[in-house]
C-alpha cells in the first residue's frame, strides 16, 4: 500500500464457499475506511547521479547516489534497488549509512578487477546493467524515492567509449536524459562530485569567464552544459579547452574568434555559429538534432 493514502473497503458478507458462494447484495454494504502512516522518506531524497553502464572491455558497472534528503540514510531492508535489464531486485541491509550531501557508489557487476572500491556490492550476475538502455528504481517502503530510464541513444559516447553517464545538476530532472552529459574523464567520477559546470551567464558572454559558470570555467577535465537556464549566448573569442559539451535544444554558441577544443563528445541539440575567423576541433563525435552555420 502506498503511504499517507486513505483507503475505503466495501465489504460484503456471504455464505458457504466455492461454487455456490452467496453474497449478501440486499441492504446497506457495510464500508470502512483507514489511511496508512506517512513514509519516512519521499521521491528525491535519493538522487541517482552517475551511471556506467558499459564500459570498454569487460563490464565493470556501477551507480553512483547522492543523499539530498539534508539527513543521513541508512540503507536497511526498507530500501530497495530494482533494474529492469537484466532483472534485478536487490534489498539494502543497513550496511552502508549516506551522509546528508554524500555520495556512494553500487557496484551492479563485473567481469573482472573493478577498477575501484565501491561502498556496496551487489553480487551474483557479472551484468546487471544492460549496455544499450535500462530503468534503475531505488524505493524506501515500497515508494519510488528515484527512477531514471538511460539509453545508449542518449549520449553515444558513454556506450563503452569510457566516460560514464553524470547529472548535469543535482537539482535537476534526472529522469530526463537531456540533463546528462558525459563524464569528462574516462571511468567517470564515483563517488565524487560530478565534473560537470553549467552556463549562467552571470558576468558577461565570454565563455572562459569562471564567473559564467555554474562551477567555473569548463577545461579539459570538466564538461560544459549550456541549458535553458538563459537566453544569453555564450560566445568563445579565445582559446578554449573544455572535457565535453552540450548544447541544449533551442540554445546556441558563437565562436567568434580563437578556437573552441572538446576534448570528449559534443552532443549538439541547439545550434552553434562558427565565423571565419575562428576553429572549432571536436576530438570526438558530434551527436545530436541541432545544426551548425558558418
Amino acid at each position: 500500500l502506498t503511504p499517507s493514502t486513505t483507503y475505503n473497503f466495501s465489504i460484503y458478507p456471504y455464505s458457504n464457499s466455492g461454487a455456490t458462494i452467496d453474497y449478501k447484495t440486499d441492504g446497506t454494504v457495510p464500508t470502512q475506511s483507514e489511511a496508512t502512516a506517512a513514509s519516512t522518506y519521499n521521491a528525491g531524497d535519493i538522487v541517482i547521479s552517475e551511471i556506467m553502464y558499459n564500459t570498454p572491455s569487460v563490464d565493470e558497472e556501477w551507480i553512483e547516489i547522492y543523499n539530498a534528503s539534508g539527513s543521513s540514510i541508512t540503507l536497511d531492508a526498507n530500501w530497495t534497488l530494482e533494474n529492469t535489464d537484466p532483472t534485478t531486485n536487490y534489498t539494502f541491509d543497513g550496511a552502508v549509512t549516506i551522509e546528508s550531501g554524500a555520495y556512494k557508489t553500487i557496484q551492479m557487476g563485473t567481469s573482472g578487477a573493478f577498477p575501484f572500491t565501491p561502498d556496496l556490492v551487489i553480487s551474483g550476475s557479472s551484468n546487471k546493467l544492460n549496455n544499450a538502455s535500462s530503468t534503475i528504481t531505488i524505493k524506501s517502503e515500497g515508494v519510488a524515492i528515484d527512477v531514471v530510464s538511460y539509453s545508449d541513444s542518449a549520449i553515444p559516447a558513454t556506450d563503452g567509449d569510457g566516460p560514464s553517464l553524470v547529472l548535469s545538476s543535482l537539482t535537476m530532472e534526472n529522469s530526463d536524459m537531456t540533463n546528462w552529459v558525459a563524464s569528462a574523464a574516462n571511468g567517470g567520477s564515483p563517488g565524487t562530485s560530478n565534473s560537470v559546470t553549467i552556463w549562467t551567464s552571470a558576468s558577461s558572454t565570454d565563455m572562459s569567464i569562471s564567473g559564467n559558470w555554474s562551477n567555473g570555467a569548463p577545461s579539459s577535465s570538466v564538461s560544459g552544459f549550456i541549458t535553458s537556464s538563459t537566453s544569453v549566448i555564450p560566445q568563445v573569442s579565445s582559446a578554449v579547452e573544455i572535457g565535453a559539451l552540450r548544447v541544449a535544444s533551442g540554445e546556441s554558441i558563437s565562436i567568434q574568434s580563437g578556437s573552441l577544443k572538446i576534448v570528449g563528445d559534443i552532443v549538439l541539440d541547439g545550434s552553434m555559429e562558427l565565423t571565419s575567423a575562428a576553429s572549432f576541433i571536436p576530438m570526438s563525435s558530434v551527436e545530436g538534432s541541432g545544426s551548425a552555420t558558418i
